[in-house]
């Protein structure tokens, strides 16, 4: 059974995976500015790690957030995450200022020390910048990247593999490279990052396999208590189990798009 999170717990989690989350996108060249639990973040060349955050409905987000909109010309199609505990009634922006709520939920899953996982025929193995090219070319065959994309990936991985709180890792099954993933070690907890595998190895229950590989080596870790990752769902099918042995859900963010219908 996993351990039951209390819920001081649960907020300092929230608290420390959304610092992790800022220091895993400063890693590859992003800005992110925090005011209260508004988050700025862009990135010069990636259009898809240029939006904005809202984690709570304080007074002083409330402010940041209507600032920045009143002093902002954000393109159609510009991306806000909000969390589900926000109260968007606090946020006219939200609802006057054209931006509908989008097919897709982020879920943030942590996962406890005694979290129970099932052996499997994936290894997680850490790798260094020697294998840069190895790990972007797995990424870009993961992500489907295009060779314009890919050199973008490799200049913003060379990046990632100098930060001190970064780790990458290979997912290798009978000798064979299958698949790729990131790691971010900070305000102490763990992220995982760009989870990815082949195509062709996504069957036969092998996600599972591998993101048990890395959860595994994680936390057999001493200094390590928590680790976690995020999750896409779409809105119409079922989350994530809350309990579960998969993780636990400590925030999910509904996705606003900005868009230039009435």
């Amino acid at each position: 059974m996993p351990h039951e999170i209390r819920q001081p717990d649960i907020e300092k989690l929230r608290a420390a995976t959304l610092k992790n989350n800022i220091v895993w996108l400063e890693s590859f060249g992003c800005t992110a500015t925090a005011s209260g639990g508004f988050v700025r973040v862009s990135h010069p060349e990636l259009p898809d790690f240029t939006a904005w955050m809202v984690t709570d409905s304080k007074p002083e987000t409330r402010g940041a957030f209507a600032h920045s909109l009143s002093g902002s010309t954000l393109p159609d199609g510009f991306s806000i995450y909000v969390d589900d505990l926000v109260d968007v009634a606090e946020f006219p922006g939200l609802t006057t200022a054209r931006l509908l709520p989008d097919i897709s939920r982020v879920h943030t899953v942590t996962v406890q020390r005694n979290a129970i996982h099932a052996s499997g025929p994936i290894a997680a193995d850490e790798v260094g910048p020697e294998s840069l090219p190895l790990w972007v070319g797995l990424y870009g065959e993961g992500f489907d990247r295009n060779p314009e994309q890919r050199d973008l990936d490799a200049r913003r991985w060379t990046r990632s593999m100098r930060d001190r709180h970064l780790r990458h890792w290979l997912f290798v099954e009978n000798g064979v490279n299958v698949g790729v993933a990131q790691t971010c070690d900070s305000a102490g907890v763990t992220g995982i990052y760009s989870f990815t595998l082949r195509p062709q190895y996504r069957q036969s229950g092998r996600t599972r396999f591998a993101v048990s590989a890395i959860v595994d080596k994680i936390l057999g870790q001493e200094q390590v208590a928590t680790l976690y990752f995020e999750r896409v769902s779409v809105a119409d099918s079922r989350p994530p189990r809350r309990g579960s042995h998969s993780g636990r859900i400590i925030r999910s963010y509904g996705h606003y798009v900005l868009t230039d219908r009435e």
